[in-house]
This record gives structure tokens, C-alpha cells and sequence, in this order.
């Protein structure tokens, strides 16, 4: 007879893989494109014909971006995979730490009339924000650290992947606005929602500034309004305090535990 806890552990895991197929965009890669690497020293660019300059630079830039986020949050990463592929018209990309370390970059440049604004350089942003994801969403500390060296890197076993989705992206969106020329916590934009939702009684409460929001501004409000609720806590308790929230939170045995991790 299966234990019901492995039964548990096992839906679980099924849950968590199809929420991170639903985020990552469909395999739609025309045949004729053909891949190569680049590998650095921190990381392994996969890109196809006539992305080589770009993966040359998003290389370089791993390199530096990579070792910046680790000192902020003080823990290490192993080889993290990033694939460049311009498939698409909308510029965009996402990190997972599950299976492995992977950034995927859209690697088309936006206009300046998109959520993304104007900015000195697509790239740097990008990789900045994509690669916050996977230094933050990485550690497992105490128990879950000790269950991850035992079972390997189940979904389950990152803590830090159930925290609200504004935190994840608030953090990310914070990330990439200290260190990049812009950055959507730079962007006029961005206050101008934030300021019409407070005039207008429409602010999202904490569950509701989640991806699946129906109302304006729908899948960005955690994006904004999380960057927000972050830069208050770095104004209130120091810039040190999101370092702080990671460490906690990556030790946390039971998940959704957020009010008594930001306590501690």
C-alpha cells in the first residue's frame, strides 16, 4: 500500500509542475533554426543563428549579474542555463530553479511604448530581473535543505517558490530598477497606476496582487505593486531586509507561513 504521505508529496509535486508549464511559454521553435553554446564561467548561453553577439554579451553579463545578486543574498547557484531564441514579438522572459537553474529571454527588444518604457539596454534589465529569480528562489536551508540533498531538487523543496507572487516579482522588479538605468520601479507608468488605484479605492489587497488578478492591471499587479510594497520595506527597514526575508524564508518547513516569516 503507497504511504499517504508520499501520496501527498507526489500530487503536490504534479500541482507545482503544471503551474510552472503554464508560466513557460509553449515549445514552438521553427525546424530551421539550429543551436549552439556559449559557456562562461557561470553560466551556459543556448542560442540559434544570428543571436551570437547577444549571446557573447548575455554571457558577459550573466558572469557579473550572477555574482552581484549571490553577494546581496549570500548563497551560491551551480550552472545556470540561459536559452535566447527570438520566436517571438513580445519581449519578455522567465526563470525556474526546477529542474535546474534556466533563464529563457525573448530575444526581441521592446519599442519604448511597452510596460518595459525607455531604458539604455534590454538586456542588462532582463538577465538583472530573470537572474534575481533564480539567486532568490534557489536556497533551501535547515530541514528543506537536508530533504533536498536526500529526494534531489523536487519541486517541493524550495521554499522560497511559495511566497506571494508580488514578493517574487516585487523583489525581481526592485532588483532590476537599483541596478539597471530604469527598471519598472523607475517608471512613471508604474506610479501612475499605483497612484490611481489608491485615488480610486481600487488597491489590491494581498492575495489579489497575484498573476491570476482579472482586474486592471491583471497579470502585472504583482509586478508593480509588489515593487512598491519591497521598496517600503527597504525604506522602513533597510536594504538588507529582503536578504533577510530570503534567509527565513528558506527554511521554512510548512509553506504559506508568510506573516509569521516576516515577523522573524
Amino acid at each position: 500500500m503507497r504511504s499517504p504521505s508520499l501520496g501527498c508529496g507526489a500530487a503536490l509535486a504534479a500541482l507545482l509542475s503544471l503551474v510552472f508549464a503554464a508560466r513557460a511559454p509553449a515549445a514552438s521553435v521553427p525546424p530551421d533554426l539550429h543551436f549552439r553554446t556559449i559557456v562562461s564561467r557561470r553560466v551556459t548561453v543556448i542560442y540559434h543563428q544570428g543571436l551570437e553577439a547577444m549571446a557573447r554579451e548575455a554571457a558577459a553579463l550573466s558572469d557579473r549579474i550572477l555574482d552581484e545578486h549571490e553577494a546581496r543574498y549570500g548563497n551560491k547557484v551551480g550552472r545556470v542555463q540561459v536559452v535566447l531564441a527570438d520566436v517571438d514579438d513580445d519581449p519578455n522572459g522567465y526563470a525556474t530553479p526546477v529542474p535546474y537553474p534556466l533563464v529563457n529571454i525573448r530575444a526581441v527588444s521592446p519599442n519604448g511604448a511597452d510596460d518595459f518604457g525607455n531604458l539604455e539596454g534590454w538586456l542588462p534589465l532582463v538577465l538583472t530581473h530573470e537572474l534575481a529569480h533564480i539567486v532568490h528562489l534557489e536556497p533551501a536551508r535547515g530541514v528543506p535543505g537536508f530533504a533536498r540533498k536526500l529526494l534531489g531538487r523536487a519541486p517541493y523543496l524550495f521554499p522560497n517558490i511559495f511566497t506571494p507572487t508580488w514578493m517574487i516579482e516585487g523583489l525581481a522588479v526592485y532588483e532590476e530598477t537599483e541596478k539597471t538605468t530604469f527598471g519598472r520601479g523607475r517608471n512613471p507608468d508604474s506610479w501612475m497606476v499605483r497612484r490611481m488605484a489608491a485615488l480610486e479605492g481600487a488597491f489590491p489587497k494581498e492575495d489579489q496582487a497575484v498573476y491570476a488578478l482579472d482586474d486592471w492591471p491583471a497579470g502585472q499587479a504583482s509586478y508593480l505593486f509588489g515593487e512598491g510594497f519591497v521598496r517600503h520595506l527597504t525604506g522602513a527597514w533597510g536594504k538588507d531586509v529582503l536578504p533577510r526575508l530570503a534567509k527565513v524564508q528558506s527554511r521554512q518547513i510548512i509553506p504559506y507561513l508568510d506573516d509569521w516569516t516576516s515577523l522573524r
